[in-house]
């Protein structure tokens, strides 16, 4: 989308193990700390908000929207709801790959 003119960007990250919400906020804070390497001191204007299938990093009017999933074998595995990402909202995250 960013080739076409917009300022979002959408990024599906697929792990090995079925997403637990301990995942996200590491995943997250990891993506945010080598953001704001890369980017010095202007860094500290971006913002970065979660969601239910994973979070949005934004900076500068950009947008990068990060869903993460499972391989589709694994969402076949029963899933902690207290733990884990919704099953919905992991196989919307897959859905997005094949909209792309």
């Amino acid at each position: 989308t960013i080739l076409a003119g917009h300022k979002t960007a959408d990024i599906v990250l697929i792990i090995k193990h079925l997403p637990t919400l301990e995942d996200l906020g590491t995943i997250m804070n990891t993506v945010k700390d080598k953001m704001n390497v890369l980017q010095g001191d202007k860094g500290k204007n971006a913002t970065v908000q979660s969601h239910e299938s994973g979070f949005i990093y934004n900076y500068n009017g950009y947008c990068l929207n990060v869903l993460v999933t499972t391989l589709p074998n694994n969402t076949k595995e029963t899933i902690d709801p207290e733990k884990h990402v919704k099953l919905e909202n992991l196989k919307n995250s897959l859905a997005a790959i094949r909209h792309a």
